[in-house]
Formats: structure tokens, C-alpha cells, sequence
């Protein structure tokens, strides 16, 4: 049976949990703001963040619980912080228009074929947790992105 750090602790999955948490897993595209770069897992890989964080950056738990991460699905970029998945205080003073710019871009690159020029891409803060498996609802919307043109050109609009 698999572990997850949540809310501070390790809690041991079910195997029914496991099942639906490595299939919500496998929907998304995990990332990390660590340093001032932005680094990405395997695309749709089964890890939990502190499981690759961990393994592939050497964090412990200290770290992992003050480092910005998040995920990228199809019409959503999340950001949290902390094992509780918080939202971040003053994110906008500690994420940067570049840092959107590539997420933008890896989220045209990893889900280019669900690109709908007529939706846009929530960006979200925080999440409430919830059911292990299932998508977490945001504790807050700080902007969209919609893209313009794709895929000759992938141009994007930011809005609050």
C-alpha cells in the first residue's frame, strides 16, 4: 500500500484509494517552484509530489512544506503550498508573469490536443481537501489564460 504526506502526516492509502489517486494522478502534469526555476515530473506520472521531490530534488519534509508546487490539468493551473495544500500568501508577489509564460507553455505542450480556443485556463490558489482520487476544489481563482491562436501560433491572454 502506498503512503502520502497530507496534512502533515504519512497516511497509509487503501487499496480502493490508491487506485483512484494513481488515476487522478495520471490527469495531470506535476510541477515545483523551488530556487527560482520551475521543475517537472515525468508527464502524468503516478507520483505524489513528495514522492518526487524527495526522490528527485533530495527535499525533506521542512522543505517540502515551505516549497510552491502544483499541477497543470485540462482547463486548470493550480498552485499550494504545505501538506495541507494551502493557498499561497501574496502569491502574486512570489510567482512572475515568466513563471506563467512557462506554465502556459508546458500546459500547451503536454495537453496540446485539448486546446479549446473558446474556454479559458483557471489559475487557482489553494486547494480544500477532499476525497483521495478526486479533484480538489480551489480555495481561490487568481486569473485565466486564454489562448488566442493554436497551434501555428500559441499566444495567450491573462486576466484577473
Amino acid at each position: 500500500m502506498k503512503e502520502v504526506y497530507l496534512n502533515g502526516k504519512m497516511r497509509q492509502l487503501t487499496a480502493e484509494e490508491e487506485k483512484a489517486n494513481n488515476e487522478f494522478h495520471q490527469k495531470r502534469q506535476i510541477f515545483c517552484i523551488a530556487g527560482g526555476s520551475i521543475y517537472f515530473a515525468d508527464p502524468f506520472t503516478t507520483e505524489d509530489h513528495f514522492e518526487w521531490m524527495s526522490k528527485t530534488m533530495g527535499m525533506d519534509k521542512d522543505e517540502y512544506e515551505t516549497t510552491i508546487r502544483g499541477y497543470i490539468m485540462k482547463d486548470r493551473i493550480q498552485f499550494f503550498i504545505g501538506t495541507a495544500h494551502s493557498a499561497i500568501p501574496d502569491i502574486l508577489s512570489r510567482i512572475s508573469i515568466k513563471d506563467i509564460d512557462t506554465l502556459a507553455k508546458k500546459y500547451a505542450q503536454v495537453f496540446s490536443d485539448e486546446i479549446d480556443t473558446d474556454k479559458s485556463i483557471k489559475i487557482c490558489n489553494g486547494v480544500s481537501i477532499g476525497e483521495i482520487g478526486k479533484q480538489w476544489d480551489e480555495l481561490e481563482t487568481i486569473g485565466h489564460i486564454r489562448c488566442v491562436s493554436y497551434p501555428d501560433i500559441f499566444m495567450y491572454l491573462i486576466s484577473a
